[in-house]
């Protein structure tokens, strides 16, 4: 588990530098992907499969962003399932938040896990916003440059 170094929660100054360099690598390793498949010469399965990495990463780092905010102010969000979490077991609290960023990064928005605090929401509406503008203009990039490739065969 990410948290299996963190023994205590909320975590100390050490774990939040270790949540926040996970979270660097992670951004890092997300930016290395997306400029793949940007600077790609042609629309492949590869292309493709970099684009969905890119996608769950995107809410990997979203949901390592949310993890920070419930340690430094805990209750930032409501959980109306019942489960661990209200123990305070940190990895019962990270899959509840991965579980949070990838349903807001969708904008499914299931309702069983809500932000209460002002940077909480803050995030999962810019989470939400950012999921959206990254899928238009990702598909509307990668038909464009199908399309102009198949031009060139013909």
């Amino acid at each position: 588990s990410v948290f299996s170094s963190i023994s205590i929660w909320p975590p100390d100054a050490l774990g939040y530098i270790y949540l926040g360099l996970i979270t660097a690598f992670i951004t890092y390793a997300t930016i290395a992907v997306i400029r793949e498949v940007l600077l790609a010469d042609r629309v492949t399965v590869h292309t493709i499969s970099g684009a969905m990495v890119v996608y769950l990463l995107i809410g990997l780092v979203w949901s390592l962003l949310y993890v920070i905010v419930e340690g430094r102010h805990p209750e930032s969000f409501s959980f109306t399932q019942l489960s661990s979490l209200e123990t305070g077991q940190s990895p019962d609290l990270f899959a509840s938040l991965t579980y949070f960023s990838l349903i807001t990064l969708t904008s499914a928005g299931y309702g069983d896990i809500t932000p209460i605090s002002d940077s909480a929401r803050t995030l999962a509406s810019l989470e939400a916003v950012f999921g959206q503008i990254f899928l238009a203009v990702l598909v509307a990039w990668l038909v464009g440059k199908y399309l102009s490739h198949s031009d060139d065969k013909g």
